[in-house]
């Protein structure tokens, strides 16, 4: 999943006591081992404070966007919507999704994505997606991560005849990773944690860049809430 700013909604998350945040949190590092993504940034108990006033907390580390919020959602619910790709088409800049391998909310589906770039190069990539079912097992249904991960080898996934007609003239991005772990707050909430980290490739402008990669990252969260709410999810997960 490439970065790049969504089409902003607002959360509407009444506040929660942060102390009691922060307790959540860190009773979850007994099962983080369990977690599959790579370029984990390391998130301050600031940013969960400021999730606990109602916020989207947002920063990076190194060259990794994160951002840390909490949804007016339960944990399944959400986790199913985060899962339904192909539906996020018209929340966000990308205009073209398309499961390519496996089934829909599948574990390790491949999922081809295009981004129209004004000026620039459009962009395109393909990224397994990874449901991490032992994390749910292992935590209770405490938590469950959705991760992603580009392929950069054409050998390793093939492209129909519609996704492939948006690739000329486009850049193809290989190398992006990232994920959304859920923590389950009580039955109406759940903390989200969300982390990416992509080259473009080809000319982007690097202060083009890195803003994307910060700002658009609340956006993230408020589409995502927003679709969580106003849709009836298909995706279906076995929880503990």
């Amino acid at each position: 999943m490439f970065l790049w700013a969504w089409i902003p909604h607002t959360m509407a998350v009444e506040s929660f006591d942060s102390t009691t945040l922060l307790s959540i949190v860190k009773e979850t590092n007994a099962y983080r081992e369990h977690r599959l993504a790579s370029q984990l940034p390391k998130i301050p108990d600031s940013a969960y404070e400021k999730a606990a006033s109602g916020s989207v907390a947002t920063g990076l580390y190194g060259s990794t966007g994160w951002g840390v919020g909490i949804f007016p959602v339960e944990i399944r619910e959400l986790y199913a919507a985060l899962n339904e790709e192909e539906s996020h088409v018209g929340l966000s800049p990308v205009d073209y999704t398309k499961i390519i391998r496996g089934q829909p909310c599948s574990n390790q589906r491949q999922v081809m994505m295009h981004l129209p770039i004004p000026i620039l190069s459009d962009r395109w990539w393909v990224t397994t997606q990874g449901t991490n079912p032992n994390i749910r097992t292992e935590s209770n249904g405490a938590l469950a991560e959705l991760t992603w991960n580009a392929l950069s080898d054409r050998h390793l996934f093939t492209l129909d005849e519609i996704s492939k007609a948006y690739t000329p003239g486009s850049v193809w991005v290989t190398e992006s990773t990232g994920a959304w772990l859920l923590i389950r707050l009580n039955d109406t909430h759940t903390l989200g944690e969300y982390h990416t980290w992509s080259d473009p490739g080809g000319y982007v402008p690097t202060g083009l860049s890195s803003s994307l990669s910060a700002s658009g990252i609340e956006d993230t969260f408020n589409a995502m809430e927003e679709f969580a709410l106003n849709n009836t999810e298909l995706c279906k997960y076995s929880w503990p």
